[in-house]
């Protein structure tokens, strides 16, 4: 995966065995992506990742590359320009344990929808007015709300709108965190499963209510921003523990 640390996808293995290879994902007759099974096995995110890897026109055996060089070969000179490159992007993005924060989301028992948008707020990407503007699309960068420089942080966190919702959750934040991306890491090392799903579905639930305000100018009270969120985590925890249930109940049988 080009945009992993690991270079390996964090979607959990499903459909196919754990030792397939890349080959198991690539129509052979078509000569293109499965479309199809990589929508099946892998979240969205990575699923555009994959499709927008060019296949060789020749057929080839998969096989183990450096991604250190540009031929795929190994040298030891390349392995310590890697370290050194990957100490400096930690110094600089004050993490030093990213995988770890992606393996924490993954593994939340959350909607996938919910988990691509978290995924999207680490990577500060959500189409916030700011987000907007640094991609070259012009926009009025105030909230709609405010009229204060909308980030995704205010968008979710600091503006008066929700600051006011979040005090009727008793969830609270630290008052020091400036970014989003750096509240979400905080919450995934520090809190507890059940307090970050709780904060994983509202948050979720206040930014498609900012979407409606936006698109459709539908106001939606925060109690039911509340209540939206927390319903959608409640009957997915519903949908799965019933389908846990059920393959204990088949595995017992055989």
């Amino acid at each position: 995966m080009p945009h992993q640390s690991s270079f390996k996808p964090w979607s959990p293995p499903k459909i196919l065995p754990r030792d397939a290879m890349v080959s198991s994902l690539i129509d052979q007759e078509q000569h293109r992506w499965n479309h199809d099974l990589v929508d099946q096995i892998f979240m969205p995110f990575e699923e555009e990742q994959i499709k927008n890897i060019p296949l060789r026109r020749s057929r080839q055996e998969d096989r183990v590359v450096w991604h250190g060089t540009k031929d795929g070969c190994f040298f030891v000179k390349s392995a310590y320009n890697q370290i050194l490159l990957e100490q400096r992007q930690q110094h600089s993005s004050g993490v030093s344990n990213f995988d770890g924060v992606w393996s924490r989301l993954w593994r939340l028992k959350i909607p996938p929808k919910i988990k691509h948008f978290l995924w999207r707020g680490i990577k500060d990407t959500l189409p916030v007015q700011f987000n907007l503007l640094r991609r070259g699309i012009q926009v009025c960068k105030s909230c709609p709300n405010c009229g204060s420089w909308e980030s995704s942080m205010h968008a979710l966190i600091s503006c008066q709108g929700p600051r006011e919702l979040w005090q009727q959750t008793n969830i609270s934040f630290a008052s020091n965190v400036e970014y989003l991306t750096s509240l979400i890491i905080l919450i995934l090392h520090d809190w507890e499963e059940q307090k970050i799903k709780k904060f994983t579905a509202i948050s979720w639930s206040i930014w498609k209510a900012c979407c409606s305000r936006m698109f459709e100018d539908k106001v939606t009270p925060p109690t039911t921003q509340i209540h939206n969120g927390l319903l959608l985590l409640d009957d997915y925890e519903k949908e799965n523990g019933g389908r846990e249930i059920r393959r204990q109940e088949a595995t017992s049988l055989k």
